[in-house]
């Protein structure tokens, strides 16, 4: 229900946003009407003025009608959309220096503006293209950082779930299974200080750590746990143990 609320939502900000695009338009061209004939050019400069216009229009009000909503903007795309405008607004105020100069200026030579207006047109398309390159950047480390980070949570969920199991044992009897007890709440506790790393080294590490503890969960929860399989447990523990030690010198 929540989700049909926010969907007829965003349908209804992308129906505002358009009509206030093609209003915008619709203002831009009546002053065009209005205002090239009181100006010096010739037929060629006032359609360049035309063309020049609609383009830093389309420029500067186009993201607002196909971008993301400002609530939904993450990171990423405000660093992007940031490297956009700043080279926007430099292309804004060239095109208005060169419109003033062909409407007021008598027989000022069009071409040269024309040739500078596209390689500013070009360094625009570039600067979109630069930051759409970092804001996927952005994303995929956003991506890699969560990836970590769950792998770590998942860890630490399994070492704990490990304890509470083993401290319900009754385990009087094979005097090894108070070694793994406390083993076990080493390594839970060194879970709990365990940073999130990036590394591949770091990802192996901990695919041998979640196999350890996976292997002594299946040992302490066999029925016929015996003081071989408590001391195999203890094994493992303190091999974990070492690998946890091993990870902690890898950072993110």
């Amino acid at each position: 229900m929540q989700e049909r609320h926010h969907a007829k939502n965003d349908r209804g900000f992308s129906v505002i946003a358009f009509l206030l695009f093609v209003a915008g338009l619709g203002v831009l061209a009546l002053a065009l009407y209005l205002l090239i004939p009181f100006s010096h050019a010739n037929a060629f400069a006032a359609a360049f003025t035309v063309v020049d216009l609609i383009v830093l229009y389309l420029l500067l009000f186009g993201p607002a009608l196909i971008g993301d909503r400002i609530s939904a903007l993450t990171g990423g795309r405000i660093v992007s959309l940031g490297v956009y405008w700043y080279a926007a607004g430099v292309y804004a105020l060239l095109t208005i220096g060169i419109v003033v100069c062909v409407n007021v200026m008598p027989r000022v030579p069009i071409e040269p503006f024309i040739v500078l207006q596209l390689v500013a047109l070009l360094g625009v398309l570039f600067a979109a293209y630069m930051g759409d390159v970092a804001h996927g950047h952005t994303i995929a480390v956003e991506r890699d950082e969560k990836a970590a980070l769950s792998n770590i949570e998942s860890l630490r969920a399994s070492s704990s779930q490990l304890t509470i199991t083993i401290r319900h044992l009754d385990t009087s009897s094979i005097p090894a299974w108070d070694d793994l007890v406390q083993m076990t709440e080493r390594i839970a506790e060194d879970l709990r200080y365990l940073t999130p790393s990036q590394d591949l080294s770091a990802s192996i590490l901990e695919d041998r750590i979640m196999s350890n503890l996976s292997s002594i969960s299946a040992n302490v929860s066999s029925r016929s746990a015996t003081a071989q399989t408590a001391e195999a447990s203890c094994n493992v523990a303190r091999e974990t143990i070492r690998l946890i030690e091993q990870r902690k010198t890898m950072r993110a």
